[in-house]
């Protein structure tokens, strides 16, 4: 049976970092077991991703070989604290490491395993810094005990990518640009895909041939209750015609009549108002009309003027409702009116107000409780915070870009040396206050080396610095990383001065 990185570390780690890491983030152990069992297969993917790469192999090779073949000995008293600040240096180690394995990945990632577990991400994140140097010391334990070279390294990797494509949680491969190593995991997705792909298709038919049945039947029901309704429609519009034209008719000329005299009325109160008073003018009309009519000798002799006589005093007696109903609504809209006008000043008044407040800094909106804690923080001089307070409190003029001049790392490494946290850690607090701001990390080096190695090394060491604050609780998504290598010097490189100027971590302001 071949060896299996994963239990091995499980086995020796899983009890004593489960109990201690629900302690410390305030996380239950359910949520802890369940984040743990995918960042392990995630964390040794991306060591694998990384030894396929050009020279990679290497890097991988040496960096495992960095990390003490003890640590999984030791698991207790690190956690514990039974050494000098252990658990401390742990995630500094951790932090470290991750961020130089998985890059601009990890954010993406620590989303995925936070809503694997129901954790926080910020618990999430520490968990990645908590776990990744002991499954780094497993490596290093191996190649220990067996006596590897690179190429016994690489085989043993090679053997894990079954074991890490089974036990990877759904997604994280493609993530991580791992899908060639899944591709058993692939082809059964692919056939699970052209299933249901058959399946829709064969449940799409079937309700359109459903829907078809139904559109006809609703379209003769339609049809014949049509015919139904022209036909009724046919028989009203007759009897309707023959008694219009008698009342046409006998009373034409007083409608004649009455139309003349109405006429300049109406368009004088036609002139006078809107929409309101257009009850007003049928009103007076239909009253008018009635009056008229009602006097007309041929409406008073026949039955019909007796007819049309009654309707209309019916018809006065409305357009007088109307009338009053018409001032009624006049009244009514001019005090709608007053009161919503009322309200938009209030409203307006009020946007004022919160546009005001809004505005209290050019970085956008201010967490208080963060801003405030920022008093109690003593920004040393020339500090990445030091330079970014001075620029929040100026008017915002000159350049957004800040170098860091306390922050070191082990030589040729991405592992931040941890008297250099606290600069981080005070940027961190920085952009805890001021929620808003997005930034870029800018990695720099001298021209020491090899250029291709420079470059990685730069994006490594921006990264490094990104996974730090993450592990503070920024989001990820807030924070953008670029290495540059050795292009972009500040000072000469032929002294080492200028060399030590050339390696450098900026941390540039995007909004």
């Amino acid at each position: 049976m071949s060896f299996n990185l994963l239990d091995m570390v499980k086995d020796q780690v899983a009890g004593q970092l489960t109990s201690k890491a629900a302690e410390m983030l305030g996380e239950s152990e359910g949520g802890i077991t369940k984040a743990m069992g995918g960042i392990l297969p995630t964390v040794l993917g991306s060591i694998i991703g990384k030894g396929t790469e050009e020279g990679g192999a290497s890097k991988i090779f040496d960096m495992v070989k960095g990390v003490d073949p003890g640590i999984l000995g030791n698991v207790g008293s690190m956690l514990s604290g039974a050494n000098d600040d252990s658990p401390s240096s742990l995630m500094n180690m951790g932090s470290g490491l991750v961020g130089s394995l998985m890059g601009d990945k990890l954010g993406g990632a620590v989303d995925m395993i936070s809503k694997l577990g129901g954790i926080k991400s910020g618990s999430a994140m520490s968990l990645f810094s908590m776990i990744t140097p002991f499954l780094a010391g497993g490596l290093s334990k191996k190649i220990s005990d067996d006596g590897l070279g690179l190429s016994g390294f690489t085989s043993l990797l090679s053997d894990q990518k079954d074991i890490v494509s089974k036990a990877m949680p759904a997604g994280m491969g493609s993530l991580l640009g791992l899908g060639g190593m899944l591709g058993g995991i692939k082809d059964m997705a692919t056939d699970a895909l052209g299933g249901a792909k058959d399946l829709a298709t064969d449940a799409v038919g079937g309700a359109k041939d459903l829907a078809t049945g139904a559109v006809g039947g609703a379209k003769d029901l339609a049809a014949g209750a049509g015919a139904a309704a022209m036909g009724a429609a046919a028989g009203a519009a007759g009897a309707a015609k023959n008694v219009a034209s008698g009342v046409a008719n006998t009373g034409g000329k007083a409608v004649g009549a009455a139309t003349g005299a109405i006429k300049s009325s109406a368009d004088t109160v036609k002139k006078s108002g809107g929409g309101i008073f257009k009850w007003l003018i049928l009103a007076l009309l239909a009253a008018a009309g009635a009056y008229l009519l009602s006097q007309t000798s041929m409406c008073k002799d026949t039955a019909i003027g007796d007819a049309v006589g009654s309707t209309m005093e019916s018809t006065a007696d409305g357009a007088k409702g109307m009338a009053a109903k018409a001032g009624e609504m006049t009244k009514d809209a001019g005090g709608a009116i007053a009161d919503g006008a009322k309200a938009a000043g209030g409203a307006i008044a009020d946007g004022a107000e919160g546009v005001a407040t809004g505005a209290m800094n050019m970085l956008g909106k201010v967490n208080e409780a963060g801003l405030k804690a920022l008093d109690g923080i003593t920004f040393a001089a020339g500090s990445v915070g030091s330079q970014m307070r001075e620029f929040i409190s100026g008017d915002g003029s000159g350049d957004a870009t800040f170098r860091f001049n306390n922050l070191n790392f082990n030589s040729g490494s991405a592992q931040i040396k941890a008297e250099s946290m606290t600069e981080i850690d005070n940027l961190a607090a920085i952009l805890t206050a001021y929620p808003e701001v997005t930034i870029t990390i800018e990695g720099h080096t001298d021209s020491d080396g090899d250029d291709a190695a420079n470059l990685t090394l730069s994006q490594n060491r921006a990264d490094a610095v990104k996974a730090r604050l993450m592990n503070k609780s920024i989001e990820g998504e807030r924070i953008s990383t670029k290495g540059y290598g050795e292009t972009m010097p500040v000072a000469g490189n032929d002294t080492a001065d200028g060399k030590a100027q050339n390696r450098r971590i900026e941390v540039k302001i995007n909004k």
